[in-house]
Order: C-alpha cells, then structure tokens, then sequence
C-alpha cells in the first residue's frame, strides 16, 4: 500500500506541484480514503490516468489536502498596499481603459471580488477601472465562485454598507454577489505549473496576487513560480505574495530583488511581494520549536477564550495566527471547533478536515469532525471519523502539550456514536 500512495503522490506532484513529503503519506492515505471510501489507493492511480475522469478527480483530491478556507477582504493590510489610482494612470498611458487584476489560486472567490470592491471603492466615478482573472486548478472552487453565493463567516469582516452596495440577501443567512460587482470578475481554470503564465491569450497583468499557495510546493517549484509570476507583470507592476509564501523562496537575494521598486519616488510598499464550546479530547502535534516563541501563547489564548464562550474573541485570535502559517493544525482545530459551537458544522468541517489531514493522530480533530458531521445528517462521513478517532485512541496517545490529556470518556463517547451510526453506514 505504502508504495501505491507514494505512487499517487508522486503523480499528485507532478500534476499540480504539491509537494506531499514522506512524513505525509499517512495523511495521504486518509484523504484517498476520504475521496474514495470504499477503493483502494491503486483505484486512484487509475481514475487519474483516465483522460476523462482525471482532472475531476484530481480536483477532489486536491480540495483533501489543501486549505481552502478563507474569507472576503482577507489579510487586507496586504491588499491595501495596492496603489490603485497610479496602476489606472499608468494603464491608461498604455492605452489601458482599466487596471487589469489576477487572483492567482482564487479558491472559492473571496479574494477576487474583494480586489474587485477595493478598486471601486478606491476609484469612485471611474466607469469599469478594474478587471480581475481568478484562477484556480479546483473546478469545484471555481463553480462555488462563479455561483457568488457567500454565508456569514465568509463576510463576517466586510462593512454593513459594502454588503449592501455589492451583495443581495437571500435568506437562511446567506448573501448573493452583485451584478455590479459580478461584471468585473470572470473566473477560469488554471494549473500554476503547467499552464502558460501568463495564461494564454492574456497580456501583461497591473496587479497579481498569489497568496498561501507556494506554501505546497517544494523550493525549487515555489522559486520556479514567482520567477514565471513576475514575468506575468506590467513594468510597473505590483505583486502580492502571503507573508508564508514569501518564507518558501529559497534564496534570500531572491526575495529581495522582488521587493526592490523600480520608482525609487514610490514608496516601496507599493511594489513589494506581500504578503460554548464542547470540549472534547485527544491529541494535537506539538508547535514546531520555531514556531512556539510567536505562536504558542496566541493559540493558548484563543483555546481560552473558545473554552469560556468567547467565540467571536477566539476567531479573532486565530485568524493572524493562520494568516502567517496556514498549515497550523492547531489553529484550525480550534477554528472548526468555534466555527461548529456558533452553530455553523458545514464551515467547521474543512478546518477539522484540513487539521486532521496535516496530521492524521490528532484524535481531537477526528471526533469533532465527526460531531460536525453528524450535524450535518451525513452519517456514513461521521462513523468513519468516530471509527478514526477511537482507532487513535487504541494506538495509545496519550497528551499534548497545549491541549492537555486525553479524558477517557472520549473514548466512550465514540463507541456510543459509531453505534449509532452503525445502521446508515452499513458497517
């Protein structure tokens, strides 16, 4: 089995550029799983060698084992380094009408239209100053963008007036994009490795923003494709990298030639590469030791404040901490399980997802991924994450560090619901 998953990763490297080291490959494992429950891993290589099936189930893959989570006007301090009205002088002097914008790996569309909003807001009475191309290699990404439907935690940080100016309210607490601001964003598929960049048919961009997207793939790759980004660049032109991404470019001379600014009248931030609860149990993987000096007091904080009903405090508290390294698992436990106790399971479940992906041993994440799913009537999903988290349990975990032992009860808390969802699952 273990020669088959590296098999799969290997072609999951060479198909996307996500890198899926070694130390991964359990977690692998449990996301083939995941995408096909019921096949074995030798059944994936197959549908991905099938010309017809493979870029769909290449897509679904891919939403296993990357962090699509995100939400309008993300991070925004790097978005407000944009010089909007200059980039709209300078096109113009092209011949320009507008300022032309690419959203690289644009998930669901989030950053997208919040590109597209800045920019009006930024150049009020302008007809049409802003064209934004969102791209991504996740078909299902790109339809849940294209649809422009967004809940709650998507807008929790967008001003009551721009929701009312960009987005029509269509109940059960959920907001519909626009058609004036729909017009200015149009989505298309786009592979950052084997795709032409810039993508084909399409001139020089004024803006291009590639955040948490570097951060899967492996140095070489991720120096490859900020070098091929920056091709992609009107002169002058602005792009906007995550502060992670940024830490993935292997050579430091690398990223400071792309920070440099070719106007040394311009400030140099214009041109640089940016960037109540249930309390169940198990264990989390202990913070990196370069990482516990910054991070480890935040997360304690947020853990606090989610343990004494501070759910709004708790997020808030997570956000930068994901924001600077996506890939902390702790951090998106404690997102999924805040997400889940304010009601929302369906948003829950793909921190919890992506926590317990990153690292397949976190018993915690396995059962409240479970709880999430059963709130969410898809037992069959639920039974397999119970069935994971007392598998764990057995394996003898015992304690981390931040999150404290592991109550027993947990473990008779899975047996009572792995019976009781025994029936649906058919096991």
């Amino acid at each position: 089995m273990t020669n088959t998953v590296q098999q799969v990763a290997e072609l999951v490297h060479r198909q996307s550029g996500i890198a899926v080291g070694p130390s991964r490959l359990p977690a692998l494992h449990a996301a083939i799983e995941r995408v096909l429950p019921d096949a074995a891993a030798s059944e994936l290589l197959g549908l991905l060698a099938d010309p017809r099936q493979g870029a769909l189930t290449l897509d679904r893959l891919i939403d296993e084992i990357t962090i699509n989570e995100t939400f309008f006007m993300r991070h925004q301090a790097e978005l407000n380094t944009i010089p909007w009205a200059r980039l709209l002088a300078d096109a113009r002097r092209r011949g320009q009408s507008r300022v032309r914008v690419w959203s690289v790996a644009c998930s669901s569309g989030e950053e997208a239209y919040s590109l597209a909003i800045l920019a009006l807001e930024t150049l009020p009475g302008e007809a049409a100053p802003v064209s934004v191309l969102a791209t991504d290699i996740s078909q299902s990404c790109l339809k849940r963008a294209t649809q422009g439907h967004y809940g709650e935690h998507a807008l929790r940080h967008l001003e009551s007036a721009l929701r009312g100016r960009y987005f029509r309210a269509t109940g059960d607490r959920m907001a519909e994009v626009k058609s004036e601001l729909r017009q200015h964003v149009r989505f298309a598929r786009h592979n950052l490795v084997h795709d032409p960049i810039p993508p084909a048919r399409e001139a020089p961009f004024d803006v291009i923003v590639c955040r948490n997207v570097l951060i899967y793939f492996d140095a070489e790759t991720a120096a490859r494709t900020a070098a091929r980004l920056r091709t992609a660049l009107s002169d002058p032109g602005v792009m906007v990298l995550g502060a992670s991404d940024r830490l993935t470019l292997p050579r430091p001379e690398f990223r400071t030639r792309l920070q440099q600014s070719p106007d040394r009248h311009q400030p140099p931030a214009h041109h640089h590469v940016s960037a109540p609860s249930h309390r169940s149990s198990g264990p989390t993987p202990t913070l990196p030791a370069q990482r516990s000096a910054d991070q480890r007091v935040p997360l304690a904080l947020a853990l606090a404040d989610a343990d004494g009903g501070r759910l709004a405090a708790a997020l808030t508290g997570i956000e930068p901490i994901l924001d600077a390294d996506p890939l902390n698992t702790i951090a998106l436990f404690i997102q999924g399980l805040v997400l889940h106790a304010q009601g929302d399971p369906t948003a829950a479940v793909d921190p919890l997802r992506r926590a317990l992906y990153l690292d397949p041993s976190f018993v915690r994440a396995a059962f409240e991924l479970g709880r999430a799913q059963d709130a969410l009537g898809n037992r069959p999903a639920a039974h397999r994450s119970y069935r994971h988290a007392l598998d764990g349990l057995h394996d003898g975990a015992t304690e981390q560090s931040l999150l404290g032992r592991i109550d027993t009860s947990l473990a008779d808390a899975c047996r009572l619901r792995l019976a009781a969802t025994v029936g649906e699952n058919g096991r």
